[in-house]
């Protein structure tokens, strides 16, 4: 039986699989989260298009003070 979210345990093994990977070896553990978590939503891991993506993410979060 599925939760009521629809959310199934490999989708999160899954995601936690990339968190663990990505903040191996940081000081900071809730910055290396946030970070995950905005490159994450804003689709910018990685490539020019990503980081243009994120660039202008960054930008927009900026402009909403």
């Amino acid at each position: 039986m599925e939760p009521l979210s629809g959310t199934h345990t490999n989708t999160q093994e899954g995601l936690w699989y990339h968190v663990k990977r990505t903040i191996v070896g940081t000081r900071n553990l809730e910055m290396s989260l946030i970070d995950f978590m905005f490159r994450r939503k804003f689709h910018a891991t990685g490539g020019n298009v990503q980081l243009v993506n994120c660039f202008n993410a960054y930008i927009s979060v900026l402009k909403c003070e």
